[in-house]
């Protein structure tokens, strides 16, 4: 007789086939609609959306009325699914990034815009220092350093200048 393992069946990421609610947060003060969700368990999923699970705090939660949200129950999660996408195309609500093809219109936040000169710091830093530390040598500043150590700076200074410029350019 052979022993086989048994495998454990996995149903975290497979779809609910039954009954599956479309749910929709409005704003408190001006009651336009803020998300547009599907769940198979509304409490569980207004816990997460709320940060009382593993997922941090939506930043919608705390602007909707929680007093007034609509729970749509639907025969089947394929049905659920057609409705929300419907939904979000037509309300467009802020709190929904797929699907929404507006987005980007309809939140305040924008992604800080990334400066020219991005990770060129320390490299500008060194190089600076190993200019320095060269053209003091050069010019005889310093009396008794090896010559190996006044080249072994101007390469580092060569190097760091050439990757200060590579990242400003990019």
């Amino acid at each position: 007789m052979k022993w086989r393992k048994k495998r454990r069946a996995r149903y975290t990421s497979a779809p609910s086939t039954g009954r599956t609610a479309v749910y929709q947060f409005r704003d408190a003060r001006t009651q336009n609609h803020l998300y547009v969700g599907i769940t198979n368990n509304p409490e569980r999923r207004f816990a997460e959306h709320a940060g009382l699970s593993r997922e941090p705090k939506k930043d919608w939660w705390d602007l909707a009325d929680h007093q007034h949200v609509t729970v749509t129950w639907y025969p089947s999660r394929r049905q659920a699914l057609a409705v929300e996408a419907r939904l979000i195309r037509q309300l467009r609500p802020p709190g929904n990034k797929l699907g929404n093809p507006d987005w980007e219109a309809t939140t305040t936040w924008r992604p800080p815009q990334m400066s020219p000169f991005r990770g060129t710091t320390r490299p500008a830093a060194v190089a600076l220092t190993a200019w320095t530390f060269f053209l003091t040598q050069a010019t005889g500043a310093w009396e008794g350093v090896p010559p190996g150590i006044t080249i072994a700076s101007l390469v580092v200074a060569v190097l760091a200048t050439r990757m200060t410029w590579k990242r400003v350019r990019a």
